[in-house]
């Protein structure tokens, strides 16, 4: 079974747009004829999925009638594939990796777009694009609200749903507005908690999290942290560790761009960066490596003496687990490593080096710009 392409031209107009698309979270480009097929599909509204085709392509579109108000759900024979929604003039509406559960927003013909990966990349390899829906309304969302908070403790692990949530009126939080459809928990973390938490929905699910910690009240939120696209996460989902705030009720608001299940998990006692710490959860040092003077103003001396001809890298983080500053020191040739601070504010820092082939090792240092 053969499908004709676009010409040559096309191809480099399409190929010129995907370059683009790549910086985006959304793949509305088509390398191939489109639709395909040619014919718009309705959807039956029975929960039962329907065939599109058997026949499509990454980088290709088929057109779908939609319903506002309509749960429907996107998805395709590679489980793999990234989709795209769009309306009849290209404007995203839904996305993710396969399958997408939407609430339409839209009436009318839209596009439904697969592509082989969220890079855009195409693909010749026969998908089946399938969609069903149901007319039923979403489920009630408990959770929707700040003042709905699920209570959840340490070693939590459970999944959620942002499907029928709102956009809540929450503040900005470390650059991430409260844009999207998003669902509340809480907790109370106590000194036996540790230094460092973390919340994940790290590769649970299919659908872009955006995680935001705040403290206060539901009507006085004040932001603590949040994350976006964690570090090695697929399909755009999260990873947060912060610092918390013993004794006080921390609110935790996660969005998705596209209304869909997540799984979340909440750890205490994380160790970030391979802190070494006592009983009390205290950190202490790891005798590796030292670090003068402390506190520290603008300049630190680090000394290295037991790692002198091994290939390191020298990195700074913060109280909240973030990295503030990095080195790559190659081959460590003096004892004595002097690191520049006047980019830092006063406060706690934490001072990683990682040794090829021995690991990694940390300090802890504070810098005072006040001292006289």
């Amino acid at each position: 079974m053969s499908k004709s392409v676009t010409s040559f031209k096309a191809l480099l107009s399409a190929f010129l747009l995907f370059a683009g698309a790549g910086l985006y979270a959304q793949c509305t480009t088509n390398i191939y004829s489109s639709p395909y097929p040619s014919a718009t599909y309705t959807p039956t509204c029975t929960g039962t999925p329907g065939t599109i085709t058997t026949l499509g392509y990454g980088s290709e579109y088929s057109n779908v009638n939609l319903v506002s108000g309509t749960t429907y759900t996107f998805a395709s024979s590679i489980g793999t594939d990234f989709i795209t929604i769009t309306d009849a003039a290209n404007s995203p509406l839904a996305f993710g990796t396969s399958p997408v559960v939407w609430v339409s927003s839209y009436t009318g013909v839209a596009r439904f777009y697969t592509h082989a990966s969220s890079a855009c990349d195409a693909s010749t390899t026969f998908r089946a694009r399938t969609v069903s829906c149901t007319t039923a309304p979403p489920p009630v969302v408990t959770n929707d609200n700040c003042s709905g908070a699920i209570a959840i403790t340490c070693g939590y692990s459970g999944s959620g749903s942002t499907i029928g949530a709102t956009v809540d009126a929450a503040p900005s939080c470390g650059g991430i507005s409260a844009s999207y459809p998003g669902v509340w928990y809480k907790f109370t973390p106590t000194p036996a908690n540790g230094m460092f938490l973390n919340l994940s929905s790290c590769g649970q699910g299919s659908i872009d999290t955006k995680i935001s910690v705040y403290t206060g009240s539901c009507g006085s939120l004040v932001c603590l942290g949040s994350n976006d696209n964690g570090a090695g996460c697929a399909s755009g989902t999260s990873d947060l560790t912060f610092r918390p705030i013993w004794n006080r009720t921390h609110y935790v608001l996660v969005q998705s761009t596209t209304p869909g299940l997540f799984g979340l998990d909440l750890t205490c006692n994380y160790n970030p960066f391979g802190l070494v710490q006592d009983d009390q959860g205290n950190t202490v040092a790891s005798g590796k490596f030292s670090v003068f003077p402390n506190p520290a103003v603008d300049e630190l001396n680090v000394r290295l003496g037991d790692f002198v001809g091994e290939t390191a890298t020298l990195s700074i983080f913060n109280s909240m687990g973030q990295l503030v500053q990095q080195r790559d020191l190659g081959e460590i040739q003096t004892p004595t490593e002097r690191i520049q601070l006047n980019n830092l504010q006063s406060g706690v820092y934490y001072m990683s080096v990682q040794v090829e082939g021995q690991g990694t090792f940390t300090e802890k240092f504070l810098v005072n710009k006040n001292r006289p």
